[in-house]
C-alpha cells in the first residue's frame, strides 16, 4: 500500500477510533490527509505558471507543507526526515514571500 501504509504510526492512540479503519489500519485518514496535501500542493503550482498570482502560490504551498508536516509527525518513519525539512525548507520561503518568477 502507497505510500508504506498507515500502520507505522507512533501515535497509536492518536484518534484511534476516528482515524482506524479495517483490521487497524490508519490509512482512511491517511488518504484525506494525502488528498489535502496533494491539492494544497497542486494550487501552488499551478499559481507557480502564472495562473493565480503569488497569493495563491502561497496559500497552495503553504496548505501542502503545513498537511505534510502533519502527515509526517503523525504517520512517522525514519526515512521521511527528509521530507520533514523540505516542507520547512518550503514553508520558510512562503513566510519570506519568495516566488517562482
Amino acid at each position: 500500500m502507497w505510500p508504506g501504509g498507515c500502520r507505522g504510526s507512533w501515535r497509536n492512540s492518536f484518534a484511534k477510533t476516528a482515524i482506524e479503519g479495517e483490521g487497524g489500519d490508519r490509512w482512511p485518514a491517511g488518504r484525506s490527509w494525502l488528498a489535502l496535501v496533494l491539492g494544497g500542493y497542486a494550487v501552488g503550482a499551478i499559481a507557480a505558471l502564472g495562473i493565480g498570482g503569488s497569493t495563491l502560490f502561497a496559500w497552495g504551498v503553504g496548505l501542502g507543507s503545513v498537511g505534510s508536516l502533519g502527515m509526517l509527525v503523525v504517520f512517522f518513519h525514519s526515512w521521511l526526515t527528509l521530507g520533514i525539512a523540505i516542507d520547512v525548507a518550503l514553508l520558510v520561503a512562503v513566510l519570506a514571500g519568495w516566488y517562482p518568477r
